[in-house]
């Protein structure tokens, strides 16, 4: 019985996996130029997601009150 709910459990992840597959985004048409440093030490960060409402940008350099060394 036990090698039964062991199988079954493998299957029901496996199933699980493909089911939750990530979208192909090779449909592109333009490549982004993301991140972009621009003059002033300044960086544009473009994102391509005509549905989003709002986007935001975390990184390390939080941890330092935004100050690169």
């Amino acid at each position: 019985m036990n090698t039964k709910r062991l199988i079954l459990t493998f299957w029901a992840i496996w199933l699980s996996h493909l089911l939750f597959a990530q979208q192909n985004v090779g449909f592109r048409q333009t490549a982004l130029v993301s991140p972009q440093v621009n003059e002033g030490g300044t960086v544009t960060f473009k994102l391509r997601a005509p549905l989003a409402k709002t986007a935001t940008v975390r990184g390390d350099w939080e941890a330092n009150g935004g100050w690169v060394r």
